[in-house]
């Protein structure tokens, strides 16, 4: 019975040490007035991989037109892309502030079902993109995700999440990469 005693009262002092750690969702930029909102937890989307962070990075530094596409054939995942493509809107407001044009409301947005391939602003048909130029590519769950993060292959960016949180989380760590955080030390005013 002491024993027992001894290992409860143990057991309470060490859960009482052992404090979890606020969710971290905001970062503040030097020279940016905003502070960008993120809907999960930041040290959970430094953590999903990118495959080049550097060229990534180059990328979407040097471009003023990005095609989005995604397979349009799962609803659940079109309503996932939505939200991605709302957080992805970060991108927009901090290159403002680094002085470069970056409007998501005016780059090509490309869907295909099937063999079909689809405007995304009108949903009209139209023939297969060229796609030559820089493009982001989403998968997810429902529309080929094998894993979660960025891959960077040739011209085109594959944001891919096997489930909601892993899609936003993989588009949180694209937003963190182009604005130059891959560790907390990154984060400007960050203490550990």
């Amino acid at each position: 019975m002491k024993y027992i005693t001894f290992s409860i009262i143990f057991l309470v002092l060490i859960s009482a040490c052992v404090q979890e750690e606020e969710p971290l969702t905001q970062v503040r930029i030097s020279g940016h007035s905003h502070i960008y909102q993120f809907e999960h937890d930041i040290r959970d989307a430094l953590k999903f991989p990118v495959n080049n962070i550097v060229a990534v990075n180059e990328m979407l530094w040097n471009t003023n037109k990005l095609n989005v596409v995604f397979n349009g054939s799962s609803k659940e995942d079109n309503r996932y892309f939505s939200v991605v493509m709302v957080n992805l809107g970060k991108l927009q407001t901090f290159f403002a502030y680094e002085g470069k044009a970056f409007n998501f409301n005016t780059f090509p947005v490309y869907y295909y079902t099937d063999s079909k391939w689809y405007n995304g602003r009108t949903n009209e048909a139209i023939p297969r993109p060229s796609l030559e130029e820089a493009t982001l590519w989403l998968l997810g769950p429902n529309t080929g995700a094998r894993g979660n993060g960025i891959i960077l292959l040739n011209n085109t960016i594959y944001l891919h999440g096997t489930s909601y949180k892993n899609l936003t989380l993989a588009a949180d760590k694209l937003v963190l990469t182009v604005m130059g955080i891959s560790r907390m030390e990154d984060i400007p005013g960050y203490e550990d």
